[in-house]
């Protein structure tokens, strides 16, 4: 809910959590002052986590690029008016396609997930349950946007990305998780898989 995950209720002994899709630069042959450097921004953003809050950490290979090949032909069709233009980039859509559905490429995922665990000191008792709840989510979200700014930081010094994950985003990689064969299922489509109810 709100582009969080809610484990247990907004409750005491719940937790709240928001994953991250992690856009590293590459450090294959990064000096090793520059990997000193990162490996001291991990031990900061490490300890920077509260008693109440985790992190994990999940990272994935796969040859799933349906959405940027789908994209690819779209543009196509929209833009390419030139015939030979035209048949180049569709030469070139149906050879990675083919070695998309081969599993000949590689895409690396990352992400993090960090979960702090509910607080319900200082919720406003007498206005209602949802006013509660309310106030928690809000108060949780607040944390959450504390630990994606120090990831930004991060990563963002090293030259890479972050992206919080939406409610889709999250399903999105449940389903994946839960379903290791879904990358087998070309026409698949997740966003028709996606209920928010």
């Amino acid at each position: 809910m709100d582009d969080m995950i809610v484990y247990r209720g907004l409750e005491k002994g719940g937790y709240v959590g928001r994953g991250y899709r992690v856009h590293p630069p590459d450090c294959e042959n990064a000096e090793v002052s520059w990997l000193n450097r990162m490996e001291d921004d991990m031990r900061v953003l490490l300890s920077s986590l509260k008693d109440t809050a985790r992190m994990q950490v999940h990272w994935t290979v796969d040859s799933d690029y349906r959405r940027e090949l789908l994209d690819y032909y779209e543009q196509t069709d929209k833009l390419a008016t030139n015939a030979w233009s035209k048949e180049q980039r569709n030469e070139r859509f149906t050879r990675y396609w083919d070695r998309m559905l081969q599993r000949e490429l590689r895409r690396e995922r990352l992400h993090w997930y960090v979960t702090t665990k509910i607080d319900t000191v200082g919720v406003p008792m007498g206005k209602g349950q949802r006013a509660a709840y309310d106030y928690t989510l809000d108060a949780s979200a607040r944390e959450l946007r504390q630990y994606e700014e120090l990831l930004h930081q991060v990563f963002g010094s090293l030259g890479g990305t972050i992206e919080p994950l939406d409610d889709l985003g999250h399903f999105s990689e449940f389903y994946r998780f839960f379903n290791p064969s879904v990358s087998n299922l070309p026409n698949l489509d997740l966003n028709d898989c996606f209920d928010p109810q």
